[in-house]
């Protein structure tokens, strides 16, 4: 594969940002607006009262002290929001799709934890740019609100070593509010609490901005930390990916023999946002593919994106891991190698290796 040149690199950046906006847009509009949605159409129209007593709140009670009109429509559409989620964890195949567009969806919340960590992480890739992107994704699904920020650092450079920790916490406490919401009944009297928790769960990613006003840029570590980070993710989006796929599995059986299987609306929102995820994934791989120039100025980088047979091996791996262990785990083993690539060119990591054997 000859090199592109810059001008050809940009072209093609642009034309994949193209392509992953409009596929966020048509993921959008086919989840949520596209008709029919009976189901919808029904939330929506039902008195606020009647929606909260539904939720299992107080009819005439209210989330904010004033009764304006912009106030209540607010509070209603957050009620419906809630009652999709009902609806989804319902049923065996609503649990199962929902546990597993998770396995897609948190490698890239590890991802964009990662890169809004590092030191030349730009304002749009930033902890709070992270936190509104996930936020309008509870919104108008995660498979459309993606961040299109997905062009690499031409180095993958080092960052704080207690930022490691921080990544972990992050990745706990954006995955059990997920799991609670379908582990717990809908009809629970704290569904409708473990639900607001998962809806608000990206507000926890304001931290990657307070972590980079406070931390310095001393003690780094290799990108090969960040592999094992990657890494250590693996297994349990293959257990969400296997679980979720044992969940549907009886309705994917009907559906293999010819049967006919009514969907809910949220069931198709969520098979429409799943597929976002996916081609979120691969505009990400496509993205490095074409941006994966050598640093300027170091020598014994290895571009894991070179043509040939490596790249063809490499693809036909990668698809065999998404069908045998899953997409995200497939994703989580394609980011902890693109770490690797350059651990060894890392400034910064000789010097922590001197001063630990100091």
């Amino acid at each position: 594969m000859a090199p592109a040149t810059s001008t050809s690199r940009g072209v093609l950046l642009g034309a994949i940002a193209a392509l992953s906006i409009t596929t966020g847009i048509a993921v959008s509009y086919l989840a949520i607006h596209a008709p029919p949605k009976p189901q919808f159409t029904t939330y929506a129209a039902r008195l606020l009262s009647a929606a909260r007593r539904e939720s299992g709140l107080t009819p005439h009670g209210r989330f904010f002290s004033t009764r304006s009109p912009v106030a209540e429509e607010a509070e209603k559409f957050y009620l419906v929001l809630v009652r999709i989620f009902q609806e989804l964890t319902s049923t065996p195949f609503g649990k199962g799709a929902f546990l597993f567009i998770f396995s897609m969806t948190s490698p890239l919340l590890m991802f964009s934890n990662v890169e809004a960590l590092k030191p030349q992480a730009h304002l749009l890739m930033g902890g709070i740019a992270v936190t509104l992107v996930f936020l309008v994704g509870q919104l108008i699904c995660v498979g459309a609100a993606l961040p299109i920020f997905y062009i690499p650092a031409v180095a993958l450079r080092a960052f704080n070593e207690s930022a490691i920790p921080l990544l972990k916490f992050l990745k706990l406490s954006a995955g059990l509010p997920a799991l609670l919401t379908v582990a717990i009944p809908p009809k629970h009297k704290y569904y409708f609490l473990v639900n607001t928790l998962f809806q608000f769960f990206p507000l926890i990613f304001v931290h990657l901005s307070v972590y980079k006003l406070v931390a310095g840029r001393s003690n780094s570590v290799s990108s090969r930390a960040v592999g094992d980070l990657y890494r250590s993710g693996r297994f349990s989006s293959t257990l969400l990916y296997w679980f979720g796929v044992y969940l549907m599995f009886p309705t994917l059986l009907h559906l293999a023999k010819g049967s006919w299987v009514p969907f809910s609306d949220a069931v198709k929102l969520i098979l429409w946002d799943a597929l976002g995820v996916f081609l979120s994934m691969v505009f990400l791989v496509a993205i490095n593919l074409v941006a994966d120039p050598a640093p300027v100025g170091i020598t014994g980088y290895r571009n894991m994106h070179a043509g040939g047979p490596h790249l063809v091996g490499a693809t036909l791996k990668a698809a065999v891991d998404a069908l045998l262990l899953g997409p995200g785990t497939a994703m989580f083993n394609y980011l902890a190698k693109r770490e690797d690539a350059v651990a060894p060119v890392h400034p910064g990591f000789e010097v922590l290796v001197e001063d630990k054997a100091q």
